[in-house]
């Protein structure tokens, strides 16, 4: 997921910097079986003291707090917090928030990625505090080489195409581009449709049907840049 990928490039980013003076660890929380750093109960996380409790204890002995989730209350101190968006406030697939979550928002710096973020949270949450830091180009996606047509006909691809490479929420907006496809797909009858990402029945519907659609799974993210570079175009109907 982007946000994985963000938490996980600001976290290598902090290590490379090697400074000598500053110690650096990453918490993670999670339940039940996860792999999680904290593994707490989500009857816990979901209850309003139970979630600040655990934001005490994630950030206890830190000088600096850097959270990634609105809903892990923060230290109770000075800390900064990413938002990326809001989709569970404006659709109904992507989950909930606990109604407690906003509570601190107005006193806490955030970060968001875009313009169109910092209103939604300036809006939605009541934030004052918001700079907006447009999010970093890995760089396999800078100037990536073309991927080869050999792994492209691997993949399913033998001529030119389009890519689209995200996820299978409403906010995605698979059935407008299911739609558009259906329509132009006989004007464009040398085109193939690639799409990436793991296996789903809702991709499978909208578009199982319909001509010349490629799904091959997911690709290791340096790979997708190589895919995007050989394709007629992007196509981001979010």
């Amino acid at each position: 997921m982007g946000q994985q990928t963000y938490e996980t490039s600001i976290q290598q980013a902090i290590r490379d910097l090697n400074e000598p003076d500053w110690l650096f660890r990453s918490s993670s929380l999670g339940s039940g079986r996860s792999a999680a750093t904290y593994r707490v109960p989500q009857r816990v996380q979901n209850h309003r003291r139970g979630a600040r409790f655990v934001g005490a204890i994630t950030g206890r002995r830190a000088e600096l707090v850097h959270r990634f989730d609105l809903r892990v209350p923060g230290p109770g101190r000075p800390h900064v917090l990413t938002l990326h968006d809001l989709p569970p406030m404006r659709f109904p697939d992507e989950g909930q928030l606990p109604v407690w979550c906003s509570d601190a928002i107005p006193d806490i710096e955030v970060i968001c990625p875009s313009q169109f973020a910092a209103s939604e949270v300036t809006e939605l949450l009541g934030a004052r505090r918001v700079t907006v830091i447009p999010y970093g180009v890995r760089r396999s996606f800078q100037q990536p080489e073309p991927i080869d047509e050999a792994t492209l006909s691997s993949l399913g691809v033998t001529g030119p195409f389009f890519v689209h490479a995200a996820g299978v929420t409403q906010r995605k907006n698979l059935q407008g581009l299911a739609d558009a496809w259906q329509r132009v797909a006989a004007e464009l009858p040398a085109h193939q449709m690639l799409l990436l990402g793991p296996p789903s029945g809702r991709r499978a519907e909208l578009f199982g049907h319909l001509p010349r659609v490629v799904m091959p799974g997911r690709l290791q993210l340096d790979e997708v840049g190589r895919v995007m570079a050989a394709a007629e175009a992007v196509i981001v109907p979010s």
